[in-house]
């Protein structure tokens, strides 16, 4: 009889099914439930902060509003200020914030899938992230193999390799066929949407995957029966799911 591996659970954007998506108390959260990765966005700001958030505005999730690149981190104005409009309200967290959250001894088993916005300047993201990651002792062996970069667009890719070639890298998208042509030789891994993954095509590219040796993702997996679908698909890496915890029955 064999065994099937299961694919891994992320927790996407944290636990944000519970609380305000990508802020610590999300991503504490997830780890607390038994999450293998964290799953987060990352923008730079005008001032030169990598922060974690999804959007480029700040105004879907906080009381702030304004596109990310064009407000200062600093100052009175600026996005340290901001707190989410869900409860409990939270700030909005940096990268440093979150790597130290990572190093701590307790945490050193999660990962860390961050999905690179088409809206950053590719050069000046990637500059900026190494010299986060280089302020942490040990980092190249206790933090940079945890974390896999995602990359939207091709012309991300060569700043990716120059300034932090060492981290491991996975395109993110829609389409079999745009990660097959221009993906596959600078990517170990794919992170694809659940639909796409469900046609003929998706099928395909999950052997053809499993036959190179390329890792498949699949977001975002919010329901018992995708759940039971990533499994029959024989996923390889992991899904990007809001919730780390089983639902309560009523009744």
């Amino acid at each position: 009889m064999t065994t099937r591996a299961l694919p891994e659970c992320w927790g996407h954007r944290g636990a944000s099914a519970y609380l305000p998506e990508n802020t610590l108390a999300s991503f504490e959260a997830a780890i607390k439930d038994g999450t293998e990765g964290l799953e987060t966005d990352i923008h730079i700001t005008k001032d030169g902060v990598l922060v974690m958030f999804h959007d480029p505005d700040l105004s879907r999730t906080t009381n702030m509003k304004g596109a990310i690149n064009t407000l200062n981190w600093h100052g009175p104005n600026g996005i340290n200020n901001a707190r989410t409009l869900k409860e409990p309200k939270q700030s909005v967290p940096t990268l440093l914030e979150t790597l130290s959250l990572l190093m701590k001894d307790e945490n050193r088993h999660v990962q860390l899938n961050i999905d690179c916005k088409v809206n950053n300047e590719p050069d000046r993201l990637f500059s900026t992230m190494h010299s986060s990651l280089a302020t942490f002792p040990n980092w190249e062996t206790a933090l940079a193999p945890r974390i896999l970069l995602g990359l939207w667009h091709p012309c991300f890719i060569e700043p990716a390799i120059k300034h932090v070639g060492y981290l491991r890298r996975a395109h993110i998208g829609r389409s079999p066929l745009v990660a097959r042509e221009y993906f596959w030789p600078h990517v170990e891994a794919f992170s694809l949407e659940f639909g796409a993954l469900c046609s003929y095509e998706g099928q395909k590219f999950i052997s053809e995957c499993t036959a190179a040796g390329k890792k498949v993702l699949v977001w975002t997996v919010n329901r018992e029966e995708e759940m039971m679908e990533a499994v029959v698909s024989r996923l390889s890496g992991g899904t990007f799911t809001r919730f780390l915890r089983i639902p309560q029955q009523s009744g």
